[in-house]
Parts: C-alpha cells; structure tokens; sequence
C-alpha cells in the first residue's frame, strides 16, 4: 500500500507527540516495575509474549473494523493478505521480538533515564540502513546533525558512574547493560527500515501487515517461552504497573506503524530521542533519581540535533546581513528578500517594464507620408 501524501502540517507533530510520550510513559512504568536489586519481578519472555499477543488482538479489532466498514463487497486487493507479504513480515517480526526481549533487561540494568540516553545509538545505525535501504539520500548537514546527537549519547557516559539502577550496582551491570542495549538498537533499526520499506511498497492495507507482523511476533514469542525452564508460573509477578507498561507497549506499536506509513523511521529515531530529558524529569517525580547536569546537556544536544535535522537548511545556510545589520542604516533596498519575495519583485518589475514600453509605443506620434517624405529630402 503507497504512502499517501498528507497536507496537513500537524500530522508529524501529532504523531511524534503521542510517540514520545507513549514511549516515555512504557519505559518508566518497566522501571518502577523492577525490584530494588535492579531486576525485573516477572519474566520477561511471558511479558514479551503478553505485550505481542495485546499487539495481535489490537490489530485484529482496527483491521476488522476497516474490513467491515468498507463500502463495497467486491474483491480489494489491500484487505487481502498475498504469501509473499506474509512471509516477509515473518523478517521484523523475529527482529522486533529480540528487541522487546531485550529492552526489559536493559532498562533493569541502566535505568530508564540511561536507557533512553543510550538508545541514541540506534541513531547512526539507523540512519545508515535507511540511507542504504531506503535510497534517500541524507544532506551533509542532518548527518552532521546525527553526529551531533552521537555526542549527546556519548555525554550520558559521565553519568553512567553516578547513577545506580540500585544501591549495590557496579559498572559490570551498566557494561551489560549498554552491550544490551547496543544488540537490540541494531535488530530494531533493521526490522523499522524493512518494515517501512514493505508498508510504503506491499499493496496491502497497514493494519492488515501489522497483524501479520505480530502474529510471526507471537509465534517467536511462543517458541522462546517454552524453550525456557522455569519453575514460577506466567503471570507470576503480573502488577497493575506491568499490565500499564504491556498496554502502553502494545499501543506504542500501532503508533509505529503509523509514524513509518505517513513519515519514516528517522521520524521516529529523533522524536524517540527527543523524550530523554522528559523521561528524565518523570523518573525524578516518580522514584526520586537526581537529574545531573550531563543530562540537561544531552537534552539540549538532542533537542539541538532535531532542530538542525529538520529545519529550512535554505535558511540555516544565509549571511547574517539581515539579522545583525541596523535598520537604521539601511534603505530599503539593502534588505535581504526572501526567495518569494525575491520572484515576486522580479516580476513586478517585469511587468512594469513590459508595460511602460507598450505605454510609450503608443504615445509616440505616426507620422503622415508627407513628413516622412520632407525628412528622407532632408536627409538628402
């Protein structure tokens, strides 16, 4: 199914709103789910297999609303799923499962703070496979902007040795935990490219690939939870905040589907990014963690890169004649003109030339053949 184009500007905004927020909302909840000692009180394969079963059941009841709310019994090939799409969403599927795996254990071993200062890698990665995959090219500018927010995750480094996940935490865990991390950054930035690439190419419909996607998810998520041995049960340490964080979960990954179909996965890596110095401020209301000062940094550097990513570069790229020259000393013609009004006095004045002359042809006298005769005898 093609990407539509949208006219509405508000649409990226909304979009990365509800993704920052949804996304900020399900990592603090994982982290007030954790013990003291830093672990998770459930197991996290039963989590993951909970969190893509609410996925399936959810993209189940929007596709069947959409499939009987159409206006037309006659055969539409978006409602019908091919076995070549099928067996390509098997791809994300396995690769979003690790990640899910693996965000659990991360964010119990650095802290949600950490973990979305340490996401930022996914960044570079990210912007590599979409370059490669996607074929759009990147403008010297937003890569250097990508590089920029490199420097913010790598600022989170100086905060690593202050922040404890608990009070006997040692730098073996935060290791593990950024390795972790690092894993489940490379299997997420590669299924949210493959996905993008086959929800704006597949003719069928996005909800109708996202319940495909999800039911190869759970499939995975079966398979890992009875490879495990384990003695407690599945919903063994279920808590309400884990239910809240499997719900926010399950809708942050309709959210996804429709950030990739209406914009694309660098969307997505900047407004994720943007919600670390939010998730920050939440985590101090809710468990009392102190905000160091690398963390502001690294907001501002975030909130820096995202800025310079998407901004006019037209813009970003002119002298500064217009804003640090006086007015006073200045006519109106030593004002710089933007492109618009550029083109639009060019033809101003065009228009005004074209018409002074035909003006001026017009009020030019006709000579009779008898003055034009008495010149050519003058002439003579």
């Amino acid at each position: 199914m093609p990407s539509p184009s949208y006219s509405n500007p508000l649409l990226p905004i909304l979009l990365g709103g509800l993704l920052l927020s949804i996304n900020v909302g399900h990592t603090l909840l994982t982290e007030l789910s954790a013990k003291t000692t830093g672990s998770l009180p459930f197991r996290e394969s039963s989590a993951v297999l909970t969190s893509e079963l609410c996925k399936l059941l959810l993209s189940f009841c929007l596709f069947l609303k959409i499939f009987l709310a159409r206006k037309s019994t006659k055969y539409d090939p978006a409602l019908v799923l091919t076995p070549r799409t099928g067996l390509k969403m098997a791809v994300p599927g396995l690769l979003y499962t690790v990640s899910n795996m693996l965000s659990y254990t991360a964010t119990g071993q650095v802290g949600s703070t950490n973990y979305q200062l340490f996401s930022n890698m996914k960044i570079i990665i990210t912007a590599i496979m979409f370059r490669v995959v996607m074929k759009k090219p990147l403008k010297l500018i937003q890569w250097g902007c990508i590089l920029l927010l490199t420097i913010g995750f790598m600022t989170a480094t100086a905060q690593c040795k202050h922040t404890q996940v608990s009070s006997d935490a040692d730098p073996a865990r935060l290791i593990t935990g950024v390795i972790t991390i690092v894993i489940l950054s490379v299997a997420s930035a590669l299924a949210g490219v493959y996905f993008e690439l086959s929800l704006k190419t597949a003719p069928e419909h996005l909800l109708l690939q996202n319940l495909c996607m999800y039911a190869w998810s759970s499939i995975f998520c079966v398979l890992k939870y009875n490879l495990e041995s384990s003695s407690s049960s599945f919903f063994d340490g279920f808590s309400p905040i884990v239910w809240g964080a499997i719900a926010t979960d399950a809708i942050y990954g309709q959210v996804i589907s429709l950030v990739l179909y209406y914009t694309d996965n660098m969307f997505k890596i900047f407004a994720n990014s943007s919600s670390t110095l939010v998730s920050a401020w939440l985590e101090y209301l809710a468990t009392g963690t102190s905000v160091g000062g690398t963390t502001w940094v690294s907001g501002f550097i975030v909130g820096f890169s995202t800025i310079g990513y998407y901004a006019d570069h037209e813009f970003l790229l002119r002298d500064d004649t217009g804003f640090f020259a006086s007015k006073s000393k200045r006519g109106p013609e030593d004002v710089p003109l933007h492109r618009g009004e550029e083109s639009w006095l060019l033809n101003e004045t065009a228009a005004a030339t074209a018409t002074a002359t035909a003006t001026g042809a017009r009020s030019r006298p006709v000579k009779s053949d008898r003055s034009l005769n008495e010149d050519s005898a003058n002439v003579v």
